[in-house]
């Protein structure tokens, strides 16, 4: 009887913790993202400025129509 509330219990917290964590979120490490920037402003610049741990991405898009695009994986970390 007592194994069996644990269990019961047990189940419960992770149903929880499922049902809590958006289904859109990023808890599959490796998934690949892609991003497309583009300057769609008349006769303006646009500065772009993207970081990580490990890579900067510090570009200018000086005309109408000029893009800059990126791929990442995204990580997690457990510490």
């Amino acid at each position: 009887m007592k194994g069996t509330i644990l269990r019961q219990f047990i189940y419960s917290l992770l149903f929880l913790a499922f049902s809590i964590c958006p289904s859109t979120s990023d808890i599959f490490p490796g998934k690949k993202h892609f991003v497309r920037v583009v300057n769609d402003l008349d006769a303006k610049r646009l500065d772009v400025h993207c970081y990580s741990a490990d890579d900067v991405i510090d570009r200018t898009l000086s005309t109408k129509g000029e893009q800059l695009e990126f791929e990442f994986r995204s990580v997690v970390n457990t510490y």
